[in-house]
């Protein structure tokens, strides 16, 4: 009763709102129409603070240092000299640990590219961060599943929050697993690793396009093997740099001042 009463609340003083800020196009279509909502409606896309940027070596080696003997037992990444030339492939994704992400498809996937990935191709270590009700049964699985890998590592992280900004900019590769239950939103994870110029393969859905481009300035994928692909593609070189598309700015200050300060 009272989430309907707080939606036809919502439905009925939007209605005569002078203006309405919405996270995406397709959410501003939908409720617009919906809500036969009047006056200005605006879309200021999520983006993340400034934090949110590539680590240079000497950052990610200080992280490492300090975090790594407790992921991997060892410090595989980086030396005092900067990026070890042998280091593997740093694959990062975050997760509540919840039914809405299927972190067995990055599991498969895993087993794929463990099987079948080019020898060329740079062994994973894959990090997930993130905590949740799931997360027990998905560390079985992790190590029932990694026991019988040769090119492929995976462990699970929770980090400091001044941390996470670092090593999703010291990642090779950023995975997102949010399936939009609505498909109207989009998925922070994914702004931060834009945010942080880190290659993107994201599980597609209905309003993906407005963040992620295919071959433009990430890899989507809608299964197992075609996250395997996508993986490849962006390890081999063939994946294009890591920004935002469009005209939207790169961080949150210079987006609320582009799009929300004219309005006030």
């Amino acid at each position: 009763m009272l989430v309907k009463a707080a939606a036809h609340i919502e439905r009925l003083s939007g209605r005569y709102a002078h203006a309405h800020l919405f996270v995406t196009d397709a959410m501003r279509t939908a409720l617009t129409a919906a809500w036969d909502l009047r006056g200005v409606t605006r879309v200021l896309h999520d983006r993340p603070p400034k934090s949110f940027c590539r680590t240079s070596a000497a950052d990610a080696h200080a992280l490492f240092e300090r975090i790594g003997p407790d992921l991997w037992g060892t410090q595989p990444f980086t030396n005092s000299e900067g990026w070890r030339q042998d280091r593997p492939a740093l694959v990062v994704t975050s997760t509540s640990y919840t039914a809405d992400e299927d972190l067995g498809m990055l599991l498969d996937a895993a087993d794929l590219y463990d099987r079948h990935a080019a020898p060329a191709l740079p062994r994973l270590a894959i990090v997930v961060t993130g905590k949740g009700p799931l997360k027990s049964a998905y560390e079985q699985e992790m190590r029932r599943r990694s026991s019988a890998w040769r090119r492929v590592s995976i462990t699970t992280a929770w980090l400091a929050a001044e941390d996470y900004p670092v090593l999703l900019g010291a990642a090779d590769v950023g995975v997102s697993l949010h399936s939009s239950s609505s498909g109207l939103d989009l998925p922070m994870k994914v702004v931060d690793m834009l945010g942080c110029g880190t290659p993107v393969c994201a599980l597609q859905f209905a309003c993906l396009h407005e963040l992620v481009v295919a071959g433009v300035n990430g890899q989507v994928f809608t299964n197992a093997s075609e996250l395997c692909d996508a993986l490849q593609r962006v390890l081999g070189g063939k994946s294009t740099r890591a920004t935002f598309v469009g005209g939207d700015a790169q961080n949150w200050d210079d987006n609320w001042t582009r799009v929300v300060a004219p309005l006030l």
